[in-house]
């Protein structure tokens, strides 16, 4: 807690620094003789001395303050009892709770070293109890007491620490699920309560990502998939279920809670088939997408579909719902980080079904892939993760009739592909070698194809491409390449290693 010896020299320039835990302060014969040192003497430990103007700009929290007035300027001496300071951020503690081994942490701290993964206390290494990782005991009384010490320094220009909210615990979930029944929601007063339980439980989800496989296991699932349903009818609505504008206020805060709690590492305790096939969740999230009214909403679903990994029979179910595809494609229009998880699930609902990539190719997503791999190359972006999600999305698409013939219309999208063969990672070369290869063998105009393929270098990165990967299929599917192309190529032309090949 003392500040650095230089910084010490420019508060107090007349004095010289000592060791341990001994401190500055001006003596008397100083003030006369302002050329001489001044003299040292043992202060207490914890004591910081600063000058008035950098108190005013001090992050350092402290309880105490002592005023000492020489010509006119201010000094002030501070004094940090020991039992007031974290034992892991040495600072003061504005929520102190005790855990079983005895030890007072600030809650923030503990917290953080919790997040962190330890499970043991800092100070004597025993083990913490899950009690203690649930629910740490407030320290209330130690509280009030540095409350009351900053109050009674007030006059020093000690701020006074405020009461923290208490965080809700644990054992209120099961109270929280019950308020958030779907059969309660009807009323308006119930229907308030339902959504402070959902913003108690998101509050509880993001200052404790511990307890977020808790949350899961308790059933918030099924109560979230029948609040969504009310707003976003995954099966065929009922009759009675009208959605009202309050209906859609606690679907938004359901979609926010389950993207904190859909993490494939909670799902461990799961029936992941079952998870996966969960009909009225994923189509009410795919009813989210598409009638969702928030910007940030959007995204926000087609991240949780992506990470539920719907089976391929509610996939083929999703891309059938009409607009689906095209709310993906005008998604990933938008050219930014949100436009990944569009991505993604653009690739595995066209892979579900050929219908779905006949669409994907009639609203223009081969097109706007092109656009956004032409705009990553030429702002030299280096997001290999979303260059490869395109590429998949591509490949995938050109697996029909309809995507192949798309591309081969526009000779731009052919040009770029090419370019990303070996020039981004071997994941991304794998996908770039089967679009191209899909379109020089079955593209209706194949022999302008292998042309234009050939003028980009397409059979020189074929050759390293079958020559450098580590994958097997991807050196296989090289080497068609490179035989594919030769074909275009006057027999004199080709090199030794092209008749190997």
């Amino acid at each position: 807690l003392l500040p650095s010896f230089s910084s010490v020299r420019r508060v107090f320039p007349l004095t010289r620094p000592c060791h341990g835990r001994r401190g500055l302060k001006l003596s008397n014969s100083s003030r006369a003789q302002p050329h001489r040192y001044c003299r040292v003497h043992t202060i207490p430990k914890n004591t910081l001395l600063l000058s008035s103007s950098q108190l005013a700009l001090s992050a350092i929290p402290i309880s105490a303050y002592r005023k000492m007035s020489r010509k006119g300027s201010l000094q002030v001496q501070v004094t940090v009892p020991s039992f007031f300071l974290c034992p892991i951020s040495l600072e003061l503690m504005r929520d102190p709770v005790t855990l079983s081994s005895g030890q007072t942490f600030d809650r923030s701290s503990i917290q953080q070293w919790l997040d962190d993964g330890h499970h043991t206390c800092p100070v004597t290494r025993q083990p913490i109890p899950d009690s203690d990782l649930e629910d740490p005991i407030p320290n209330h009384a130690l509280r009030r007491m540095i409350q009351a010490w900053c109050v009674q320094n007030k006059s020093c220009g000690v701020e006074r620490i405020l009461t923290p909210r208490q965080p809700p615990s644990l054992r209120d979930i099961p109270h929280l699920l019950d308020l958030l029944a779907p059969a309660r929601s009807s009323a308006s007063t119930n229907a308030h309560e339902s959504l402070d339980a959902l913003q108690t439980l998101i509050r509880i989800a993001i200052e404790r990502p511990h307890s977020r496989h808790t949350i899961l296991l308790s059933g918030t699932l099924p109560c979230l998939t029948k609040l969504l349903s009310r707003s976003y009818p995954g099966l065929a609505p009922l009759a009675a279920a009208s959605p009202t504008p309050m209906s859609f206020t606690i679907a938004e805060e359901a979609l926010k809670l389950l993207d904190l709690l859909i993490d494939p590492e909670l799902f461990a305790d799961f029936d992941q088939q079952q998870l996966h096939s969960h009909e009225e969740l994923i189509m009410s999230l795919a009813n989210a997408l598409l009638r969702s009214g928030t910007p940030d909403s959007r995204p926000r679903a087609a991240s949780i579909l992506l990470r539920l990994g719907p089976s391929d029979c509610l996939r083929r179910k999703m891309g059938q719902l009409q607009g689906f595809i095209a709310a993906l494609v005008e998604m990933i229009q938008e050219f930014d980080v949100s436009s990944r998880a569009a991505l993604g699930l653009l690739a595995d609902v066209c892979a579900a079904s050929n219908l779905n990539r006949v669409t994907a190719a009639e609203v223009g997503a081969v097109g706007t892939l092109g656009q956004f791999l032409l705009c990553l190359q030429q702002h030299d972006s280096e997001d290999k993760a979303t260059t490869e999600m395109i590429l998949r999305a591509l490949e995938v698409i050109c697996q029909c009739a309809e995507g192949r013939a798309t591309v081969a219309a526009e000779p731009s999208i052919l040009t770029t592909v090419v370019k990303h063969m070996s020039a981004v990672s071997e994941r991304a070369a794998h996908h770039a070698v089967h679009i191209v290869l899909l379109v020089v063998k079955w593209a209706p105009e194949a022999d302008e194809m292998k042309s234009a393929a050939l003028k980009e270098g397409a059979l020189i990165k074929a050759i390293a491409v079958a020559q450098s990967a580590t994958a097997s299929e991807t050196r296989l599917a090289a080497r068609r390449l490179a035989a594919s192309l030769s074909e275009a190529l006057p027999h004199s032309h080709l090199s030794h290693t092209m008749r190997i090949l």
